[in-house]
């Protein structure tokens, strides 16, 4: 299982035809002066943590990422990767779409729906 800490990070919202729908993580981490930024989209969320000040996300692959509440956001980098993503679903043209989200807003949302069952 790995673990990570990202600089930033924000929930993107995945829907296809094939797929469905699915959340994951686009993460990003800062390289500093000497190295070069980094980014990961994680496997798919399992499950969320809230533990005060950050979240804990778990993913289908079993990686674990700490994000910090007051992290959530994208770079000038994860932006640009985000934007990518959309080119490419828009040029698969068949109905899929990518969005961010708020983690607070999804888990609001998801321990309503919980509430319902």
């Amino acid at each position: 299982m790995n673990r990570y800490a990202p600089d930033v990070w924000i929930v993107v919202s995945i829907t296809s035809p094939e797929h469905g729908n699915i959340k994951k993580l686009l993460s990003g981490w800062y390289g500093g002066f000497a190295g070069a930024d980094e980014w990961r989209l994680s496997s798919g969320i399992v499950d969320v943590k809230d533990t005060g000040d950050h979240w804990s996300v778990i993913n289908e692959s079993g990686s674990v990422y700490t994000c910090h509440k007051e992290t959530e956001r994208l770079s000038g980098y994860t932006a640009s990767i985000l934007a990518s993503f959309n080119t490419q679903i828009e040029e698969l043209n068949n109905g899929s779409t990518i969005e961010t989200i708020s983690m607070e807003d999804w888990q609001s949302g998801r321990l309503q729906e919980f509430a319902k069952l």
